[in-house]
């Protein structure tokens, strides 16, 4: 279909899938180190929120999902914004923060060493993509 002047097309996101209460917990104790209060201060919300979630009593709200989706994909963008809204975070444990999420992404790109893929490989993907 051929667009008129003026018109253009937007991105709309899929919606969320709902966060279980497992991957909320893992993400606040193993990828964060955090206590659930701490947590709840970085996200805007009360701790008793945080507990309900990882009890599994409530399910975050779509704009609380979509934080939690960047704090899972991009703690750096997460602890920024939790900087900039928050006195209590101390440029130390930004920075701590910041290391360990770069030791972390230096780890998993050792252990996924690039291998090398043959031209043949690659253009015969791209060619499936087009058919898609």
């Amino acid at each position: 279909m051929k667009k008129k002047p003026g018109e253009w097309t937007a991105f709309v996101p899929e919606p969320m899938k709902p966060w279980s209460k497992q991957k909320i917990s893992d993400l606040r104790k193993k990828r964060y180190k955090m206590s659930q209060p701490r947590f709840a201060a970085m996200l805007n919300v009360t701790p008793s929120t945080v507990r309900a979630w990882e009890q599994g009593q409530k399910i975050p709200s779509g704009a609380a999902s979509r934080l939690l989706q960047v704090a899972d994909a991009d703690p750096a963008v997460f602890w920024r914004l939790a900087e900039l809204g928050s006195e209590s975070s101390s440029r130390e444990e930004i920075d701590a923060a910041w290391a360990r999420e770069c030791e972390a992404r230096i780890d998993e790109f050792d252990r996924k060493r690039m291998r090398a893929i043959p031209a043949e490989e690659v253009f015969a993907e791209i060619e499936k993509k087009k058919k898609r």
